[in-house]
């Protein structure tokens, strides 16, 4: 298995541990192939999710253009019905939104995965190379590429806490400009049983998607957390069983194991936040239908 890894440039645990070291070339060419799916894996995270979407929802009236006007239509009726079923209606807006999501959290956690692999492949290139500049080179890409990487890790948390709970992911377009007189007169009607606790059953289901919404994020960040502290103690032994005389593979090791752990206490914080919000939802609820001074 580790050979069909390494033929497809994919570094696998015999090459970090293992004395064998493949050729310089072969690094450089697998990097230059990963660069290359990378920068095509970042269009699919732009583009693929809506396409896949408007595929998935032929035949309902829910597409690219239209969901923001579909999303304010439905939601009007599915208020106005009292009832904590979506209703056909919007049941096509958060289908549509949900399948958006899933399809972007896979395309990022591709992206994620393609990016961690180059890290690697630039910091070996650095740690092996015998000539400065293509140290220094290889050292310039790994430092301006490391912030890619957490950067598409919280985009794949964001698209899992959106594949979730879609209905409060999709509200995000609802019209709170006014423009449209029935939701606004939703929202208000929404901000006084919000303000008085008078909670119907479209404003408890509301509510309870709402708490599943942030309590996703929370338990997904915390888990995240703990696997970078988890990495972290992983590189620390790895470093410690490699020879003294590979003075830059221990130094790249040593940097990038006393360096993630601020990550993790990024998303420590963020999951305390998301916590809080599962504990007190109304008032934040509030403030997502524009209701701060409620």
């Amino acid at each position: 298995m580790c050979r069909a890894f390494g033929r497809l440039g994919v570094p696998s645990v015999s090459t970090i541990v293992a004395p064998h070291r493949p050729p310089l070339s072969g690094r450089r060419r697998s990097a230059l192939l990963l660069s290359a799916a990378a920068v095509a894996a970042v269009a699919g995270v732009a583009l693929l999710p809506w396409r896949v979407a408007d595929i998935w929802s032929q035949g309902s009236g829910v597409n690219s253009t239209t969901l923001s006007a579909q999303l304010n239509a439905a939601f009007v009726g599915y208020w106005n019905s009292g009832a904590s079923g979506l209703g056909a209606d919007l049941s096509h807006v958060v289908t549509y939104w949900q399948v958006f999501h899933i399809t972007k959290a896979v395309a990022a956690a591709v992206l994620l995965t393609l990016l961690v692999v180059l890290g690697v492949r630039l910091w070996q290139l650095f740690a092996r190379s015998e000539r400065p500049g293509a140290r220094a080179a290889y050292a310039t890409l790994g430092v301006l590429g490391a912030p890619l990487a957490p950067m598409v890790l919280l985009i794949l948390l964001a698209n899992i806490q959106g594949a979730v709970a879609p209905l409060s992911s999709v509200l995000s377009f609802l019209d709170h400009g006014g423009s449209d007189p029935a939701v606004a007169q939703s929202l208000a009607q929404i901000g006084e049983a919000l303000r008085t606790g008078a909670l119907n059953a479209p404003l408890t289901a509301l509510v309870d998607d709402f708490r599943d919404y942030h309590a996703v994020l929370a338990v997904a960040a915390t888990v995240t957390g703990i696997a970078i502290i988890g990495t972290s103690i992983a590189l620390l032994v790895i470093r410690s069983r490699r020879p003294r005389d590979q003075r830059r593979a221990r130094a790249v090791l040593a940097v990038v194991a006393v360096t993630i752990p601020a990550l993790a206490f990024c998303f420590a914080v963020l999951a305390l936040a998301n916590f809080s919000t599962t504990e007190d939802t109304v008032p934040a609820l509030a403030a997502f239908f524009g209701g701060d001074d409620l």
